[in-house]
């Protein structure tokens, strides 16, 4: 039932726009492909992940950013026409918007998700933790910083965080 009109939108693009669709119809398997490399290792996982991190953002404004054009494309040439045109001949330009948009989507929404499977969006435990930009990490229960009386390591500065060793800093 979705494959005909698909095949009519292609039909009817503009060769531009069959191109963006090409590429992002292209894009979904490539997806699959590239997170198997990265969760096999190997040479190709750097790239893998690149690519998959950089989808999920360029496969939506790829899609929207061709969307909008051939939305205006469109808009532009209803007003030049001597006439009123009908729905029955708008809804081939609307399919192929929507369409643009949507495979758009639909490959940032993959992206994330391969983005996520292959643990891309992990924090490291340091970066977590809030901290205060001129504050110490911790303190002790009496208030005194890491190290200060000398038995749990090095004294750490306040201000700039230098580590004083007894000397000046």
């Amino acid at each position: 039932m979705l494959s005909p009109a698909l095949e009519g939108v292609f039909a009817n693009a503009a060769i531009p726009q069959r191109i963006v669709l090409s590429v992002l119809v292209a894009a979904i398997p490539l997806i699959l492909l590239a997170a198997l490399l990265v969760l096999r290792g190997g040479p190709a996982a750097a790239f893998s992940r690149r690519f998959i991190a950089d989808l999920r953002l360029a496969g939506l404004a790829l899609g929207l950013l061709v969307g909008g054009l051939s939305s205006f494309h469109m808009g532009e040439t209803i007003l030049r026409l001597p006439f009123d045109p009908s729905l029955k001949q708008l809804a081939p330009g609307i399919f192929e918007v929507s369409t643009l948009v949507s495979l758009g989507a639909l490959v940032s929404l993959l992206a994330v998700v391969a983005h996520a499977a292959i643990g891309g969006g992990r924090v490291r435990k340091a970066d977590a933790e809030p901290r205060s930009s001129l504050r110490p990490r911790s303190t002790n229960s009496g208030g005194l910083r890491p190290g200060s009386d000398g038995r749990d390591g090095p004294a750490v500065d306040d201000e700039l965080g230098a580590v004083n060793r007894g000397g000046s800093v």
